[in-house]
């Protein structure tokens, strides 16, 4: 069973697993929190939460309303003031 977009934003915040539509959070085996549209890695948070990986690059409208959801999550789960307004990858170190 897939979860809504909103049962995804409320497992964003709480950094827990999810299986939507068209995409997921997990934890892999270094225990980076990822979250993947279809097979793109949008999102890798390190463990420490020191660095994050975010791919605002433009795939599909399915994918840009994911990248908002997780632009939602970076400002309010990690209170980060970080903007990531163009279309392109980041590479944030929080340190």
């Amino acid at each position: 069973m897939y979860n809504t977009y909103k049962q995804i934003r409320s497992k964003m915040l709480d950094l827990e697993p999810f299986n939507g539509n068209s995409a997921c959070g997990f934890f892999n085996s270094d225990g980076s929190y990822i979250i993947r549209s279809y097979n793109t890695d949008i999102l890798r948070l390190d463990p420490s939460k020191q660095t994050i990986y975010f791919d605002n690059s433009y795939y599909s409208s399915t994918t840009s309303r994911i990248q908002k959801m997780v632009k939602w999550f970076i400002f309010n789960k990690l209170q980060s003031t970080i903007k990531a307004i163009e279309r392109k990858i980041y590479n944030f170190d929080l340190s």
